[in-house]
């Protein structure tokens, strides 16, 4: 099968993991992007932050990679990191779909799950992303930790129902990943099940890049564009 073809464009807002950086984050998809809608235009968001390598990273792209993390490990620069994605999708929204890797997986979720009721610029902010594909997603942290001044996971069953995320979001992770274990399943649980899919790899904590797996991949999230 060759990769996919279509006339439409999606935007793609490409959102990378800790201790890697945009450039890596091309590499690591670029057999899924193969398989992605070939009029796809990506707006690769960095990390601002210095952070060391995560696992595996200097082994296989160099030792002079420069990496970074999209916040520096405090509460107040968790905030911060949310209201700069924020402000990012009012100026360069809407995108069709958030990649979210690793850790950009948990800044869009903590965005998506941050109360709104009296935040007519946040509520704006979220509509601007119209799906989220999951790949290998870290578990999101929960806005009132943040506001308490901790940083700590939120866990599915802390979300109610009526509050989960109700766009349409693919979940793309391996029972391998001995990482985050099990983080990426508690993201998915944190969607309203009538609007996710669920795609299982051998990759671990990774995208897949076997041509079989990326293939399927692809094809899930094509079809998820074209419901948007």
């Amino acid at each position: 099968m060759s990769p996919q073809q279509d006339s439409k464009a999606f935007k793609v807002l490409c959102l990378h993991g800790i201790g890697t950086n945009c450039e890596i984050l091309k590499l690591q998809t670029a057999s899924l992007r193969q398989y992605l809608p070939s009029e796809c235009t990506y707006d690769w968001y960095p990390g601002l932050y210095p952070s060391p390598p995560a696992p595996g990273i200097r082994e296989m792209f160099g030792t002079n990679q420069q990496c970074f993390s999209y916040f520096d490990g405090s509460a107040k620069g968790g905030m911060e990191a949310v209201d700069k994605l924020a402000d990012h999708l009012l100026t360069h929204g809407p995108f069709d779909t958030v990649l979210a890797f690793s850790m950009g997986g948990s800044l869009a979720a903590t965005l998506l799950l941050r109360p709104d009721e009296q935040d007519p610029r946040l509520r704006e902010a979220k509509s601007n992303i119209k799906s989220v594909m999951f790949l290998s997603s870290i578990m999101p942290s929960g806005w009132d930790e943040l506001e308490s001044g901790r940083v700590t996971f939120l866990k599915a069953n802390k979300v109610p129902e009526e509050e989960r995320i109700a766009i349409p979001t693919v979940h793309a992770w391996s029972n391998k990943d001995v990482h985050y274990p099990g983080m990426a399943k508690q993201v998915m649980n944190m969607c309203k099940e009538e609007t996710r899919v669920e795609v299982k790899h051998s990759a671990g904590h990774g995208i897949p890049n076997v041509q079989e797996e990326a293939r399927e991949l692809g094809k899930v999230i094509t079809e998820m564009l074209e419901r948007v």
